[in-house]
């Protein structure tokens, strides 16, 4: 049976892992659907019983909520390899089409790489535009638990004018400000 799997193409293999995938959601959806009709007592004997590990809320901090915009990616490397998959043959296999971009990333001068970190911060901006845009749409309550359920995403929800100078030109005013650099509107 591993002797199938290791020859098995990436899109088969790709299909298999979504496959299950689905099947761990479905069948975590309904222990949770079960366990919700027992009390206390009848969930915690039947959870020891049975030897099961449940998660209160399975990945839920990692769950996206309906039009919560997309983390962009935070590697150059993830863009270079993007696009010098475009240029490879398809047919090579997905493991050697990552060693070939990795030896041509690492081949890159700090020049070239700093490119990709000019996308990163572009992409990361027009996240940080479009987060708080969406978590304005929320009632205090939503934005309460989200805030709750992600701590992290506060510092994309932080209106710092420091992010967004660094993306401009230096200009002739900019020491005229200094002080408003440090202020952060929630």
């Amino acid at each position: 049976m591993g002797q199938r799997w290791k020859e098995m193409s990436e899109n088969k293999k790709q299909k298999y892992n979504r496959r299950c995938e689905k099947m761990k959601r479905e069948y975590n959806a309904k222990l949770i659907k079960y366990l919700d009709q027992l009390d206390e007592e009848e969930k915690q004997r039947f959870i020891v019983a049975n030897k099961i590990k449940v998660l209160k809320n399975p990945l839920d901090r990692y769950r996206r909520q309906p039009g919560e915009p997309t983390m962009p990616a935070q590697s150059g490397f993830i863009y270079f390899f993007k696009e010098q998959s475009e240029h490879l043959s398809k047919n090579i296999p997905h493991k050697d089409r990552m060693d070939m971009a990795r030896k041509l990333w690492y081949g890159l001068s700090a020049k070239e790489k700093s490119l990709y970190a000019k996308i990163i911060q572009g992409n990361l901006e027009k996240y940080r535009e479009d987060l708080q845009n969406w978590f304005q749409t929320l009632t205090p309550e939503e934005k309460g638990a989200y805030l709750k359920r992600k701590p992290g995403k506060k510092v994309y929800l932080e209106k710092s004018k420091h992010v967004k100078k660094s993306l401009k030109q230096p200009s002739d005013e900019e020491g005229e400000h200094e002080e408003d650099d440090n202020e952060m509107d929630y």
